[in-house]
């Protein structure tokens, strides 16, 4: 048992704890494989999880919502109903994550809820903040618990060596580790909580009811 800080008791898992690393782009030349396999090694390398790598460039999605959803997307929801934790890798694209980041995150419905998310933005100058910030609203949206860290990683491109590898210096390196670690341990905790069950959204005022006017 160690202490990290003084408030919060982070105790080792027993068992590697189920993580879905979902993939923010399908760009032809994404710089999103280079990132990930950094994460992933990091991810491998902390003993604390079992990666899953969720991919939409392998995932045979369809291109509208389906009223009925097929194989795959039932698939999709199964693989994000095992993860006990998650790590959203975006990029930044305007200012904003993408498309296809949306399209995966909507297919799944309620397999979101109570997990412990982590997110990871990369791009320009601002290193995915932007994006970072809005998939929290859509984290929140989803009754998942987006953690307070984050990481970002700006320029990329520019930690890049001959092999095409990410290689960031070592104050990323360790930002990236005690992210895992506190990942760790929002996914002990919320593992518990999810064994009561969700109370569903009221909204008690009625004037607010018909003023939002939700359909029966």
């Amino acid at each position: 048992m160690t202490t990290s800080h003084p408030f919060i008791t982070t105790l080792s898992p027993p068992d590697p704890i189920p993580l879905a690393l979902m993939l923010g782009s399908d760009r032809e030349h994404r710089l999103c494989d280079a990132v990930a396999g950094w994460l992933r090694g990091l991810i491998a390398g902390s003993g604390r999880f079992q990666v899953d790598v969720i991919d939409p460039l392998t995932l045979d999605l369809p291109t509208r919502m389906p009223r009925t959803p097929d194989a795959a997307v039932l698939n999709l929801r199964k693989r994000i109903g095992r993860a006990q934790a998650i790590v959203l890798l975006t990029p930044e694209y305007n200012h904003g994550y993408s498309a296809v980041m949306k399209q995966v995150i909507d297919l799944v419905v309620g397999e979101w809820a109570v997990k412990p998310v982590a997110l990871v933005g990369y791009g320009g100058f601002s290193g995915g903040l932007h994006a970072i910030a809005q998939l929290r609203q859509v984290m929140a949206a989803l009754d998942a618990v987006a953690i307070r860290e984050a990481l970002a990683l700006p320029m990329v491109w520019n930690h890049l060596d001959d092999s095409g590898d990410f290689t960031p210096p070592s104050t990323i390196v360790q930002a990236a580790q005690r992210l895992l670690a506190r990942l760790a341990w929002w996914a002990q905790g919320l593992m518990l909580t999810r064994q009561q069950p969700l109370l569903p959204m009221v909204i008690a005022d009625p004037a607010i009811t018909a003023a939002i006017d939700i359909p029966d």
